[in-house]
């Protein structure tokens, strides 16, 4: 696992773990109660450029969850993300998996140019695809 500033995260094993702001959010059903890695990314694990909201990391198995609230940009939160997994992603930890998703006022369009390009990118380099959900999002963890 990457190491991360200590005033940027916190270990939690809540059984919902929320992300939100702005009328957008994130849960994560966690029923188990694992433990869990909370990062706030923007303005504290990375201070300039672009980058993420979020990361979510498992504490068992190293599987990140890398999270973008946006607005309406869409294409802009895929950069976001693109320059947060470049300096955050645990590549060494080849058994863990990557989940990047955006969670948008406004999704559309989902299939633009940029998310084909991105799409690509990140399955090679990362072994995952971007999400892109509407408002508010469960994930089962």
């Amino acid at each position: 696992m990457k190491d991360f500033k200590e005033e940027c995260y916190e270990d939690v094993n809540d059984s919902n773990i929320k992300f939100e702001e702005k009328g957008k959010s994130i849960t994560f059903k966690n029923p188990g109660r694992r433990g869990f890695r909370k990062v706030i990314v923007d303005g504290c694990q990375i201070i300039e450029g672009d980058k993420c909201d979020y990361l979510l990391v498992d504490l068992d198995n190293g599987n990140e969850y890398f999270v973008e609230l946006k607005g309406t940009d869409v294409g802009h939160a895929l950069l976001q993300l693109d320059m947060s997994l470049k300096q955050l992603s645990d590549k060494d930890n080849k058994s863990k998996f990557t989940r990047t998703i955006i969670v948008a006022t406004n999704c559309s369009p989902k299939l633009s140019a940029k998310v084909q390009k991105y799409t690509k990118m990140w399955k090679k380099a990362f072994g995952t695809t971007p999400e892109i959900k509407e408002k508010k999002y469960e994930v089962k963890v």
